[in-house]
């Protein structure tokens, strides 16, 4: 199994700052990590409404 380069924390981090109004883009940028890569309404941390 690959090693993550980015915690649990981090990510459910960037995930909150994307639903408080934060760009992904900007997000993407901080993390060092592509677009695609940053998909929250994909992700199994995020709880759709």
């Amino acid at each position: 199994m690959k090693k993550q380069k980015h915690s649990e924390s981090q990510i459910v981090n960037a995930i909150k700052e994307h639903n408080a109004g934060k760009s992904a883009m900007d997000i993407c940028l901080e993390l060092g990590v592509h677009k695609a890569t940053f998909n929250p309404f994909n992700s199994k941390n995020h709880k759709g409404s």
